[in-house]
């Protein structure tokens, strides 16, 4: 009952997002006013969505970090992130501490579900996590719902988590707070660093994955 209801949760926030994504790019000027406007009810929003995106697993983060850097500016959206993030993985944690993957099981592919049973039979579950953790477009969301179904403690694994995702959410803070001050070039630098880094990390998590199943962790 308890996962239908987060299922039903999961879809609606699927269709939220879509409309605030669509609200946002048609009409920037008017968001940014009802931000400076409701400035502390914009914040409790960021942070919950980002909370609830964490805790989805499905839902993309880089679009509402964008938007946090737009109307928060670099730094300021970067906090606001990091506390719904920090949230949302504390709330994950918790949540697979007690009913493990039950949540995502049927979205894992057949080779997620591989890496995950080589990773919980390694000797060095931590460094494993950390490494994959760390990268560049790893599936972070994914990873802390595995974190949460293993022996790691919630404090470990939220300070693990913590250094891990701000590399990723400052770019993003820094997209937007370029697209908020129309920076072109910063913005245009900051988009093309973006994509290089993550088809970097793409490339590293891969010969990572490769690497942990010549190994057999």
């Amino acid at each position: 009952m308890v996962l239908c209801i987060i299922g039903l949760l999961i879809v609606i926030l699927q269709a939220a997002f879509n409309n605030v994504l669509t609200l946002f790019l048609e009409n920037m000027d008017a968001v940014r006013t009802f931000i400076n406007q409701h400035k502390t009810a914009c914040i409790l929003l960021c942070i919950f969505l980002l909370a609830a995106q964490t805790f989805s697993a499905i839902i993309p983060a880089g679009p509402f970090q964008i938007m946090a850097g737009y109307a928060f500016g670099t730094w300021m959206g970067l906090v606001w992130c990091m506390v719904g993030s920090m949230l949302g993985s504390f709330l994950v944690m918790l949540f697979t501490k007690k009913h493990g993957l039950k949540m995502i099981e049927k979205r894992l592919t057949e080779e997620q579900k591989a890496q995950m049973e080589r990773l919980r039979s390694s000797d060095n579950l931590m460094r494993w996590l950390i490494t994959l953790y760390v990268i560049p477009g790893s599936p972070k969301d994914f990873l802390t719902y595995f974190a949460g179904s293993s022996d790691i403690s919630i404090p470990v694994w939220m300070i693990v988590s913590s250094f891990g995702r701000i590399p990723g959410i400052l770019l993003s803070t820094l997209n937007g707070s370029a697209l908020q001050k129309k920076d072109t070039p910063l913005l245009i630098a900051t988009i093309v660093l973006t994509i290089l880094i993550t088809l970097g990390g793409q490339l590293v998590y891969k010969k990572f994955n490769n690497k942990s199943h010549n190994n057999k962790p």
